[in-house]
């Protein structure tokens, strides 16, 4: 198998669905409308989201005013928390906060994530599957790139496979790292609040596979996840 299927091979992996758009505290625009909306805000200046984890927003009128109910009370409802929130190096997805390491800033609208100085590139997703069945694929990949490993043509090729205890997760953290020449790439997959997340980066440049891994678990460390669950009984063990 050649570098470039390989490299395709470990991309089959590769998803992700978030949106991003910027804020202050307490405005929002709707990155899919254009619509802005005024965010509701405790004592302290923080969001206030509903019991479902998703934004709670003022209604408004035509000018811009916050519209009272008959009591004298200001007016909320539900708006789907679409995208991401940054605010002072800490970006705020609906399933979880990062706050980006040194060299690490955000890309565009399609929530990705980049380091220039070390040719970093990230991704961060949930899944709409099971651990089992996401592990055991991963497993398959790992499987087929130790087997790639006996080809002398292949000597290059360097592999990592870890299970990993967190207390942050509620499953084992699953590391793959695949680097050949100058082309790495490590998965890191485990489940919070019944979650399946996915973190993918991807090095173009000469990066070993003992980097990837210490990259890649950075940036674990710089998650803070939210305790909501977004599909249910499709990602419970």
């Amino acid at each position: 198998m050649s570098k470039k299927a390989i490299v395709i091979l470990i991309a089959a992996i590769l998803s992700f669905t978030a949106i991003f758009t910027a804020c202050n505290k307490d405005n929002y625009t709707d990155p899919s409308s254009g619509d802005k909306y005024i965010l509701v805000t405790d004592e302290n200046g923080e969001k206030v989201l509903s019991p479902d984890g998703e934004l709670l927003v003022y209604v408004t009128d035509e000018n811009g005013k916050k519209v009272k109910d008959e009591e004298g009370n200001f007016v909320t409802e539900v708006h789907g928390f679409i995208g991401q929130i940054e605010n002072d190096g800490v970006v705020e997805d609906y399933a979880y906060y990062f706050t980006l390491p040194s060299g690490w800033k955000t890309v565009n609208d399609r929530g990705e994530f980049e380091n220039k100085t070390k040719n970093y590139a990230l991704k961060i997703a949930i899944k709409e599957q099971t651990f089992e069945k996401y592990y055991e694929f991963s497993k398959g990949v790992y499987d087929l790139l130790v087997s790639e490993q006996q080809d002398k043509s292949k000597e290059d090729l360097e592999v990592i496979w870890k299970e990993l205890e967190y207390e942050t997760a509620d499953s084992k953290v699953v590391l793959l790292v695949a680097e050949q020449g100058e082309g790495s790439q490590a998965t890191l997959f485990f489940v919070n609040s019944k979650n399946l997340y996915e973190i993918i980066l991807t090095a173009n440049g000469d990066c070993s596979s003992a980097d990837m891994e210490s990259e890649i678990l950075t940036i674990y460390d710089s998650l803070e996840f939210k305790p909501y669950t977004y599909y249910g009984e499709t990602t419970a063990e």
